[in-house]
């Protein structure tokens, strides 16, 4: 993993870029003009491989756009990239099929392509030191109003970030903020790379998570702050049976030095049915409500194992420091659908952490048995930590 690492950080780095300047091609960055068609010619102008530069100073306002293999898109201190808060302007898609439906609202089959990604292409970073603003709240108002009346928000909202069946792709540097739903997402990919993010949205907007990889594999995240209204991380490989069908686990997965705040820690789950197995969660301090979550339910199937969690920090003012959720989703009637299985979780100290509950629950013996499925190294959570039957 780290030699995979290191030659992905030295995708963006190479001098030899052709460089497409978003500005040669007519873009104002005047926070008001719409830039979309002056950062589509600089995709276009560098087919093949080079560097979309977006000038600083400048605020350029954009609708979604995907890049292509050999790209880098770099914004550097001083520029910002906003989203455009038409929600025409959004792409309608289909939805993933390892979810079966949108994953945002019940009964709908389609969601908003998000503003920044990739679609089957390789070697494509996005870094720099400037900004990715969101802009959710058309968005968010929306999922608000469709609580009170149901169909007003027609498909799952657009996430901020994201990739889909791509591979050798790299984010570095920047702040994402304001996602309208899931920051990044990652999905259906390989050898990704995210490293010293910053991620911010208020903490009364559900499902900002930060960093979602999603049936995806070797997945390096390092050296990010995520303060957000929901999970900072959450590893995620489909949902109930159109999961199970779909099959396609996230695995090789590491979160290293992560800092969260706000309403979210580290997950893996709730939507695991495809599989998620060789997890290292290791050097995080976690400021928020939640600590470190292992989520699931009878209906999701699936399985979770192999999960290696160390060197936890986390204050007593977070609610749950390291649990296992065996009964996250109440959808399914009692007793209907898939066990999921639990093997190999290990807590390796030190675990400052004031609450470990790890806990077989209503899981069967054969899907969770307490000395398959937990395992700790040394004192955690300020005592010999025990399995709870």
């Amino acid at each position: 993993m780290r030699t995979r690492v290191l030659a992905l950080l030295g995708l963006a780095t190479v001098e030899a870029w052709k460089v497409c300047n978003v500005q040669n091609h007519g873009a104002r960055g005047d926070n008001y003009t719409d830039d979309t068609a002056a950062i589509t010619a600089s995709i276009t102008e560098c087919a093949g491989g080079g560097m979309i530069l977006l000038p600083a100073p400048g605020r350029y306002l954009t609708a979604p756009f995907n890049l292509t293999s050999n790209q880098v898109l770099n914004i550097p201190t001083g520029a910002m990239l906003l989203a455009s808060q038409r929600v025409l302007d959004y792409p309608v898609l289909p939805y993933f099929p390892s979810y079966g439906s949108s994953r945002d609202i019940p009964n709908s089959t389609c969601r908003y392509g998000a503003l920044v990604g990739a679609v089957s292409h390789h070697n494509v970073s996005v870094i720099g030191a400037g900004v990715i603003d969101g802009q959710g709240w058309p968005f968010w108002a929306l999922h608000d109003a469709n609580h009170k009346v149901p169909g007003t928000q027609k498909c799952s909202r657009p996430h901020l970030v994201e990739f889909e069946w791509c591979t050798e792709i790299l984010l570095d540097g920047l702040t994402l903020r304001n996602s309208a739903f899931w920051t990044v997402h990652i999905i259906y990919s390989s050898d990704i790379v995210a490293t010293n993010l910053t991620i911010l949205a208020p903490v009364d907007r559900g499902n900002t998570d930060g960093i979602n990889p999603d049936s995806s594999r070797n997945v390096f995240i390092a050296d990010c702050l995520i303060d957000n209204g929901d999970d900072g991380v959450a590893i995620k490989s489909g949902l109930d049976e159109a999961g199970v069908a779909y099959g396609m686990p996230s695995q090789n997965i590491t979160v290293v030095n992560v800092l969260t705040r706000g309403r979210g820690g580290i997950q893996v789950g709730s939507e695991m049915s495809g599989g998620v197995h060789d997890v290292t969660i290791r050097d995080v301090t976690l400021l928020g409500d939640r600590g470190i979550q292992i989520k699931t339910s009878r209906g999701r199937g699936g399985y979770i194992q192999n999960i290696s969690v160390s060197n936890v920090t986390a204050p007593h003012t977070v609610r749950e420091g390291v649990l296992l959720v065996t009964s996250y989703d109440t959808s399914h009637p009692p007793q209907t659908g898939a066990w999921p299985s639990i093997r190999n979780v290990t807590l390796i100290a030190p675990i400052h952490v004031h609450n470990c509950s790890l806990s077989c629950g209503l899981l069967p013996r054969s899907y969770c048995d307490p000395k398959t499925a937990f395992r700790f190294v040394g004192a955690v959570c300020g005592q010999p930590a025990v399995a709870l039957v």
